[in-house]
């Protein structure tokens, strides 16, 4: 069995396509139009700023506050079911009497939508 060679026909080099003409140029060339300058708004009296006292509460206690559960904890995150764990709420309608300081203050806005304060 002679084995036969197949003969490679070389390809043809692809040629290189030529770059469209440039259109030529024109007598007239673009100017840039003037923008018309837009009228500043009329100035507006900013209200008094109130000044607030860092680290004091705006409104009177003796110091301790009333956290009230008024709705459950169904579909809440971990994080929720804990701080509501922390603060001593595990029914609705439990409450419990704690001190008003910062840390109470922060679980209260965590869970805010399901407990009601009173002072």
């Amino acid at each position: 069995m002679a084995e036969e060679k197949k003969k490679a026909t070389p390809k043809a080099p692809a040629k290189p396509k030529a770059a469209p003409a440039a259109k030529p140029l024109t007598g007239k060339m673009p100017v840039a139009k003037p923008v018309a300058k837009k009228e500043a708004p009329p100035k507006v009296d900013k209200p008094a700023k109130v000044e607030k006292k860092k680290g004091v509460a705006p409104y009177e206690t003796n110091g301790e506050m009333t956290v009230i559960m008024v709705h459950g904890m169904q579909g809440c995150t971990k994080r929720q079911i804990a701080t509501m764990k922390a603060l001593g709420l595990k029914k609705i309608g439990d409450s419990k009497l704690h001190k008003d300081n910062g840390a109470i203050r922060g679980m209260v806005a965590i869970v805010n939508h399901l407990v009601k304060v009173e002072k």
